[in-house]
């Protein structure tokens, strides 16, 4: 009998329980206001076909997120909206947002494996591979704005994955390419454009790179066709919304919020492959990152080396300082985990460890410098909360997303709910009720 040495049996996980947002229809005509005040999250729940999951569960949608800026009190899901008169006359490298590291790793499946005959399988597992716990949906809810992309090819799809090379494991030779694959590229680019519309003073950047095409042999570089496969659905799906090469006066980091905002509300920056100077895109030399993580499993190193690579590098307006607020696994405990060894860490584990540490970022001083950046695994509001106290911004403190979800799973299903957790109803909704002192209004 096989023994799974590194398991992959992640038939559960490959059908995550993640709220699936659909993109809000743009009116024919109809323009993102930066003046726009709306002042509501409408939300409902979805409930899928119960044969097409595979499985007995029931997935959420949000399908609509309106700017909050009335009522920012309690939000941070438009932490940007809620400051824009503090933001709009500022330069990127004068502002600190959260960002996700490996943002379309918030689920784990066909996971490459090796086979080694009756010694068994050896291969990835969840826990080596998945960093959120948030589809980027409900990231940007928690006030995620810079998103870490990594588009990868399987089965003729544009997927997100987490692989890297892998020359031995366990004193085996593997010397390949191992990973999982995660959430759809055409899914997170709906979160994105969904957002985008409904909320026009808003920020988005999706940093696209470690390109990877799973049925080529060796590293499965990207080639012209595939990236002009990437290139065109992130087109076709943002291109309202995208800041384009084209329309720049300036660049980026001499342009102010505003003058961003008003060519556009997302950013994508792509890693060039050769032969595509043909496509219109932005690459990332044209808004210039520092972006060096640490590569340790200790908390009080990765601190020490982020902090000390702050005072050195940050603050500097021709570059935005990424602050990697990451610890990575060990060979051996990315062996261990989640198999019979047992004993091994994994990655939410660690980023646990490591998010408990964000109060840190207010303690140090680091020559004064502002992290542009603050980069995490498992975004759960905390590292927003602690990047506007940082930057002096106004917010309420954590967003609890369970907790939110809870509330509208109490109310019910109806399309035409408005969550409000404060303020009165507005000129056109009925009020309802309250439940957990959140107010329920009817449009």
């Amino acid at each position: 009998m096989k023994v799974r040495i590194w398991a992959v049996t992640l038939a559960a996980a490959a059908m995550s329980a993640s709220l699936l947002p659909t993109t809000a229809a743009r009116r024919l005509g109809e323009e993102p206001r930066l003046d726009d005040t709306r002042s509501s999250m409408a939300v409902q729940l979805y409930h899928p076909p119960k044969a097409s999951l595979g499985q007995d569960q029931t997935h959420n949608l949000l399908r609509h997120h309106r700017s909050l800026v009335n009522h920012c009190r309690d939000e941070i899901a438009t932490w940007m909206s809620c400051n824009f008169e503090t933001l709009r006359g500022k330069k990127l490298y004068e502002i600190s947002m959260p960002g996700s590291h490996d943002a379309g790793m918030y689920t784990a499946r066909s996971c490459s494996t090796v086979d080694l005959g009756p010694a068994g399988d050896i291969g990835p597992e969840e826990c080596s591979t998945v960093t959120q716990k948030y589809d980027i949906a409900e990231q940007l809810l928690l006030g995620a704005r810079y998103f870490d992309v990594r588009p990868m090819i399987y089965r003729g799809e544009l997927v997100i994955g987490h692989y890297s090379w892998v020359e031995e494991a366990l004193g085996i030779k593997i010397q390949r390419m191992m990973g999982c694959v995660g959430g759809t590229l055409a899914e997170i680019l709906k979160d994105v454009a969904t957002f985008a519309e409904g909320n026009p003073r808003e920020l988005v950047i999706l940093s696209l790179s470690h390109y990877y095409d799973r049925g080529k042999d060796g590293r499965g570089r990207f080639d012209t066709n595939n990236f002009e496969m990437l290139h065109a659905l992130v087109e076709k799906t943002l291109e309202p919304y995208l800041v384009k090469r084209n329309s720049l006066n300036s660049d980026l980091l001499d342009m102010t919020y505003e003058e961003i905002l008003e060519q556009g509300n997302v950013i994508a920056l792509f890693k060039p492959v050769d032969n595509t100077d043909h496509l219109e895109y932005l690459d990332h030399d044209e808004l210039p990152i520092y972006d060096k993580y640490s590569k340790t499993d200790s908390v009080n190193k990765m601190m020490n080396d982020q902090f000390s690579k702050l005072r050195e590098y940050g603050g500097n307006p021709e570059q935005l300082f990424l602050l990697s607020w990451t610890l990575t696994l060990s060979e051996t405990d990315s062996v261990k985990c989640g198999t019979f060894l047992g004993g091994g860490e994994s990655i939410k584990s660690l980023a646990q460890e490591a998010n408990e540490r964000f109060s840190e970022i207010l303690r140090r001083k680091d020559g004064g410098n502002l992290p542009n950046i603050v980069y995490t695994d498992f975004i759960d509001g905390q590292s927003t909360k602690f990047t506007l106290m940082k930057s002096g911004l106004s917010s309420a403190g954590h967003f609890d997303l369970d907790l939110k979800i809870d509330d509208m799973q109490h109310y019910g299903t109806k399309d035409d709910v408005c969550l409000k957790t404060f303020g009165d109803c507005g000129p056109d909704e009925a009020s309802d009720h309250e439940h957990n002192g959140r107010r329920y209004c009817l449009r």
